[in-house]
């Protein structure tokens, strides 16, 4: 069930004339779902971005791995013995 302050036959100002406190609290209310709307929309972005990174990470740590083999074994493979 998706909550939406569009559906509420109110506003901040009638809330207010209504009660202080009610106006504060449906600011307040009214902020928390904007930002959950904002956290769904961008958690998939940032567990994509980690995903990248991570991989990104293992890749570069691979190559400078499969780098340092080579140059540490050239001698063997060019057939001298050093």
């Amino acid at each position: 069930m998706a909550l939406s302050m569009e559906k509420m036959d109110t506003d901040y100002a009638r809330m207010k004339d209504i009660s202080t406190a009610g106006g504060g609290l449906y600011k307040f209310v009214k902020a928390v779902l904007g930002y959950c709307s904002v956290a769904r929309t961008i958690k998939p972005k940032r567990e994509k971005v980690r995903k990248n990174l991570v991989e990104n990470f293992v890749g570069e740590k691979f190559t400078k791995n499969i780098w340092w083999f080579c140059v540490t074994r050239w001698h063997v493979w060019k057939g001298t013995t050093s």
